[in-house]
């Protein structure tokens, strides 16, 4: 037609108006002229047949019946672009995307894929409200309902608590609120080792958490390395055949493990025997300690300055989520996101390679740890977070053999590394404006610009899914699973009765005890316990402490006349808040656990020996008045028995020390490296045990 209609405008448009005379020009007038008599009544077929007859030409017909290109106040026009509408076939169990759409209405026919394809990851895309938590949780839903439980790490909003309502996962989820001990909280030593994991290489991840959470300029990392290294062999690990000389049979795991504490007293030590200068060795020192003493505060230390850990496999045994809201700081986020990723990893290592999916993994506001980092300008410049990233994008390639599927949600896919885009098999693109983003998606899903374009106007939770054996993008609506009124009544009075009947039924209510020793003094003393582990921090106190278990090793009778000591140090701390006597209880609790574990380090012990030495000495401070005699006597055989040696260490010991009782080395040492004594003391002897 149109052709026809340029012909006919090549060969009359430009002519004159013409008049002419013919003997036939009233019959040809009375054939164009058009019908004016009505229509004949039905209910027979087309009776009226001029009645669509019309003088326009075709173009200008075109132009009445054609629909507008172009918008206009109160019309308005959208392209629809063509995706696929069938999603590859699949054998065996699958799980339901959505529903395929096609010309831009849901049809019936379902976007699937298998269950197990999921060990090759899920990337979710789209700006706020566009319906990605509703994606995820639609996804983990029916995950968990083919038994494969999953861990949601959530570090904005808390919407995933929702599920406790929800009648099939509900009853086996178990939400922990980090940050809010009063709610559900959970306890993660970043040094605790999983069984059948290398503790070498642990050091080595924890390293690129640390990188990949704070800034570090050199040589900081460098410097964190050897602390790392040196707080395990202080505890008897030999980091070449991960094995622990210290630890026998009779002793927990968990027993051998460092703590963040340990490693905050270790900084000064390493940063000291490097031979920079006063300034450079300060500004090192003040560097690491802050970052460390910031993970060791409120809600934080709680959390990771502890010396047991939730086991790893009670935290993936069943659906979990873990919410991050409490923590304001990205850093603390991106810390504790990246120490689950690295349990998860060594965890599954351990565990050996398994067919198909076994556990889901779920990260929102990935950017935090696996964000892009901007190439370094020069070559010899180290790029520790740019190496940390690298770290973790290599650990999602790995995992998938064991069965670990992870999930990766975003607002902006170009703030992620690209190995998370390139890496992931199922991507979920809700609504994209951005054009950077929208290409970085298309680039990865088969896209052309026409799809890519469509991005922009899509609806909430209508996506573009792209997925195993596609070789084109699919637009799936993905049905509402997200109920705004279950998130609102879902508070954190249904978290704390829900998970406190969980931990009775598991017996996990020690766990979540600051120490093992808070058992003896501090239940129901949460601030005075918290302020007796921070005196222990300060040197003075500990100095103190060592004098009181010197003097009551060498007379029984000692105790009461130098505890007022440690009262006269510990008086100017107090609160308005802090009753004194449960804060010396406290202390009394807290106290031997450091002594024995310091002690054992320098003389070698085993851990039940540690753990047994710490035990008879806090009976002995915390006896009652008519059993303190005893326990004070059971304390001295078991010590002097403990730190009797076989062979004198050192040349002079057998004039100092007839008996070897090596009561004080442990002590000395300790001075010594602090290089607080008095010069004249060279030439004198240290008093002999009688």
């Amino acid at each position: 037609m149109t052709s026809a209609c340029g012909r006919f405008r090549s060969r009359f448009g430009a002519e004159p108006v013409r008049t002419t005379t013919h003997p036939t020009i009233a019959q040809l007038a009375a054939c164009w002229g058009m019908p004016e008599g009505p229509a004949q009544p039905g209910p027979s077929g087309y009776q009226h047949p001029f009645a669509a007859q019309t003088l326009l030409s075709s173009s200008q017909l075109a132009g009445y019946v054609h629909l507008p290109a172009l918008e206009t106040a109160g019309f308005s026009v959208r392209i629809v672009p063509r995706f696929d509408v069938s999603s590859p076939p699949s054998a065996g169990p699958s799980v339901a995307i959505g529903s395929v759409v096609e010309r831009d209405q849901p049809s019936a026919t379902a976007f699937t894929v298998p269950i197990d394809s999921l060990t090759r990851h899920v990337f979710v895309a789209g700006v706020t409200g566009s319906g990605k938590s509703n994606s995820v949780l639609h996804l983990i839903r029916q995950v968990a309902v083919a038994g494969v439980p999953f861990l949601v790490v959530e570090p904005a909003k808390a919407e995933y608590r929702a599920l406790l309502r929800d009648p099939i996962v509900g009853p086996a989820l178990r939400v922990f609120t980090l940050g809010r001990e009063t709610v559900s909280p959970l306890r993660l030593n970043p040094f605790d080792v999983p069984d059948g994991a290398s503790i070498g290489g642990h050091v080595d991840l924890l390293r690129a958490v640390f990188e990949g959470a704070f800034g570090m300029w050199a040589p900081l990392p460098q410097v964190l390395e050897r602390c790392l290294h040196e707080v395990y062999e202080d505890r008897g690990w030999d980091l070449r055949t991960d094995t622990n000389h210290r630890l026998d049979e009779h002793a927990p795991a968990w027993s051998a493990f460092p703590t963040l504490s340990d490693l905050a007293t270790k900084v000064p030590t390493v940063t000291r025997s490097l031979g920079y200068d006063a300034e450079v060795t300060a500004n090192i020192e003040a560097a690491l300690t802050t970052r460390i003493n910031s993970l060791r505060l409120g809600g934080k230390g709680a959390l990771l300055d502890v010396p047991r850990s939730l086991p790893m496999a009670e935290l993936l045994a069943a659906p979990t989520v873990i919410e991050l809201e409490s923590m304001g700081s990205d850093d603390d986020k991106a810390f504790v996101m990246g120490l689950l990723l690295v349990r998860l990893a060594e965890y599954r290592r351990a565990q050996g390679q398994r067919p198909g999916l076994t556990h889901l993994f779920v990260v929102e506001e990935a950017h935090r740890l696996l964000g892009a980092v901007q190439p370094v300008r020069s070559e010899n410049v180290a790029d520790p977070r740019g190496s940390a990233v690298e770290s973790f994008t290599n650990l999602l390639s790995e995992i998938r053999a064991y069965g670990q599927g992870v999930v990766i949600a975003d607002q902006v896919p170009t703030r992620l590394a690209p190995e998370v885009l390139k890496n992931t098999l199922l991507k979920l693109a809700h609504r994209t404006v951005a054009a950077d983003d929208r290409f970085a998606l298309a680039s990865t899903m088969s896209m052309d610009q026409a799809q890519s374009d469509a991005l922009v106007p899509l609806a909430v939770g209508r996506a573009a899914a792209f997925g195993f054996g596609a070789d084109a993008p699919v637009l799936v609506q993905v049905p509402p699973t997200k109920d705004d009124k279950l998130i609102r009544d879902t508070d954190d009075a249904a978290v704390r009765n829900a998970m406190a009947a969980w931990r009775r039924a598991g017996r996990w209510n020690e766990l979540w005890l600051a120490r093992p020793s808070c058992v003896a003094a501090c239940i129901g003393h949460d601030e005075d316990a918290q302020l007796a582990r921070s005196l222990l921090d300060q040197r003075l106190v500990r100095r103190t402490f060592t004098r009181i278990v010197l003097s009551l090793l060498s007379d029984p009778t000692s105790l009461e006349r130098t505890w007022q000591d440690l009262v006269q140090i510990v008086r100017p701390h107090q609160g308005p808040r802090i009753e004194e006597t449960a804060l010396l209880r406290c202390l009394a609790a807290h106290a031997p656990d450091w002594y024995a574990e310091r002690r054992g380090a320098q003389a070698e012990w085993t851990y039940s020996a540690t753990l047994q030495y710490a035990h008879r000495l806090r009976q002995a401070l915390l006896a009652p008045v008519d059993r303190r005699p005893s326990e004070i006597d059971a304390f001295r055989t078991y010590a002097t028995d403990q730190h009797a040696c076989g062979a004198p260490p050192y040349p002079a010991c057998t004039e100092v020390c007839p008996e070897h009782t090596c009561l004080y080395r442990g002590a000395a040492a300790d001075l010594v490296a602090e290089g607080r004594y008095d010069a004249s003391l060279g030439g004198g002897r240290c008093r002999r045990q009688r």
